[in-house]
């Protein structure tokens, strides 16, 4: 999801699909994260590959810009639409391996746990919500959302999964946060009598 930053930012010349969907520039970013963390940055790495390498690859009727900023060039297939059945059984496929994954492994638990990262869980969470904005196509400020996420209907299901998960993590986490800060700001000369 991270790659489609560019939609966001693509009144400021950002093309769809171009630098934002590069191989090369994945494994500059991710060089320091390996450093770091290691194996545990593999699935994340993954996750971040397979948006282009799965997804626009095969989708994207232009292309994108695979090798940028080694070549300026636009690589795609391009065989399947968005709202093909092809590409939704995989879009579902991908989704039904995810969640059996998050509930094998019990990762799905991790949502409702508070932890501070959770807060980062805002930027798939704008991600996740820009195709449910799409269908507000008849009001007039969402209209460049529609014309720029055209996700088929099967797939809002997906989508809606994800937007209550993350949702559900940014929420544990304010949750906790308001309560500390609550905790501070009362004076001890209440608690006491």
């Amino acid at each position: 999801m991270l790659p489609d930053i560019d939609l966001v930012l693509y009144g400021f010349g950002l093309e769809h699909r171009g630098p934002t969907h590069s191989l090369v520039l994945f494994f500059v970013v991710f060089f320091p994260v390996f450093l770091v963390f290691r194996k545990k940055a593999f699935p994340y790495f993954v996750a971040l590959v397979q948006h282009s390498v799965i997804g626009d690859l095969f989708t994207g009727a232009l292309g994108l810009q695979l090798f940028w900023p080694l070549s300026f060039n636009w690589y795609g297939i391009g065989s399947m639409r968005v709202t093909s059945m092809a590409n939704i059984f995989v879009e579902w496929a991908a989704f039904l391996g995810s969640m059996l994954f998050l509930f094998k492994f019990r990762d799905v638990w991790v949502f409702i746990k508070p932890h501070k990262s959770n807060l980062a869980l805002l930027i798939p969470l704008v991600f996740v919500s820009l195709p449910l904005l799409a269908l507000a196509m008849f009001v007039p400020s969402f209209r460049w959302v529609s014309y720029h996420v055209s996700v088929p209907i099967e797939l809002i299901i997906p989508h809606m999964v994800f937007f209550v998960l993350f949702s559900l993590a940014i929420f544990v986490d304010f949750k906790l946060e308001l309560k500390s800060l609550v905790t501070r700001t009362i004076p001890d000369s209440f608690s006491t009598g």
